[in-house]
Formats: structure tokens, C-alpha cells, sequence
């Protein structure tokens, strides 16, 4: 799912099918405390809590192309407040 805009530090809503119908996600966007470089992004459905166990999270690194999840895989099940301390691979 692409981010549109500038959303640092915040969130944008975006669409995206999946279960036979449109789901509506919540973006989060946030640059890592200690690295500038590390950035990281969020998807959770609409309405989630930044500390409920539902986010999809991803980790960018400035210059790879990889995109890095929690775990290796790209599962609704971590919270988003927790980014900085999860193992990404």
C-alpha cells in the first residue's frame, strides 16, 4: 500500500481490499530516536489504539530497498508504540 503525502509523525487513512471487501487502514510514519535513517512504517485498521496488538509494521532503512517487517513477516500483530524494540528481519 503506497503512503501519500507527508505524514510524519501522524497518520493518513488509505483503503485496501482484502476478505471480499474494503478494509480502511490507519498509516503511522515515524522516523527512529537514535538513527535518522531508520524510518518506520504502520498499517492497522481504522480506529486502533497505537498500543493494540494490530499493527503491521515495517522498517526502511535510507538507502536499501528492503522493507524489513517485524519477525520477517507482514503480520496485524504488533504494537505500534513497541517499534523501536522489535526485531525486524
Amino acid at each position: 500500500m503506497p503512503i501519500v503525502g507527508s505524514i510524519y509523525g501522524g497518520g493518513v487513512t488509505s483503503s485496501g481490499e482484502g476478505g471480499g471487501g474494503v478494509a480502511t487502514y490507519a498509516i503511522r510514519y515515524d522516523v527512529d530516536s537514535g538513527d535518522k535513517d531508520i524510518s518506520y512504517v504502520g498499517k492497522a485498521v481504522t480506529g486502533s489504539e497505537d498500543s493494540d496488538p494490530v499493527w503491521q509494521i515495517s522498517k526502511l532503512i535510507e538507502g536499501s530497498l528492503t522493507q524489513h517487517y517485524v519477525g520477517g513477516e507482514p503480520a496485524f500483530a504488533h504494537v505500534w508504540n513497541n517499534r523501536e524494540s522489535l526485531s525486524y528481519s
